[in-house]
């Protein structure tokens, strides 16, 4: 048992503050090695490009190196078949139109498909924002977690100092009356 006087047992309280400087360094240097990953990456290199690109292709918009393979592919098809029916002596038939149309259709086939690939590596760039915000939540939620921890362990030592103290206090004053009433 100690003394009011001596100071009691704080050892558990010193314990527990001492534990925490590891967590609080540790946490430091993962927010510092994180900062530049959130706050560069995923909120403001990744986020735009990948929704921009997720719209143009939900939009049915094409970059302009889209719109040119695109065109090339249907200019050859279309190159090929005119000189089919050309050599065939049908240039100018239904079934050169009905060829020509169906390089129309090609086309339009081959543009879906850049729609569709942007769509989908727009919502992949979106996701891995997503994961770097989400990974900068989870670390802001452990700091929050030894910070909680930090101040319970530093109430834990205010209330003892604060009854250490007023037992002290109170012992002084009954000693003082105790003194007061013999003089």
């Amino acid at each position: 048992m100690t003394s009011i006087f001596s100071g009691a047992d704080v050892s558990g309280v010193e314990s527990a503050l001492e534990g925490l400087v590891p967590q609080f360094s540790s946490l430091s240097s993962e927010a510092a090695a994180l900062a530049p990953t959130i706050f560069g990456q995923g909120q403001n290199d990744i986020y735009p490009t990948a929704l921009t690109q997720y719209q143009a292709g939900a939009s049915g918009q094409l970059t302009p190196s889209e719109q040119a393979a695109v065109a090339q592919t249907k200019s050859e098809m279309d190159t090929q078949t005119r000189g089919t029916y050309g050599n065939l002596g049908l240039g100018g038939s239904t079934m050169q139109t009905q060829d020509l149309n169906a390089n129309d259709l090609s086309s339009l086939a081959q543009t879906r498909q850049f729609n569709v690939q942007d769509e989908t590596l727009g919502l992949s760039g979106l996701a891995q924002a997503l994961g770097f915000e989400s990974g900068g939540v989870n670390a802001l939620g452990t700091a929050g977690n030894i910070l909680s921890g930090a101040t319970g362990a530093l109430n834990s030592a205010g209330t003892l100092a604060a009854g250490q103290q007023a037992a002290q206090m109170q012992a002084l004053g009954g000693i003082g009356s105790a003194l007061g009433s013999k003089l």
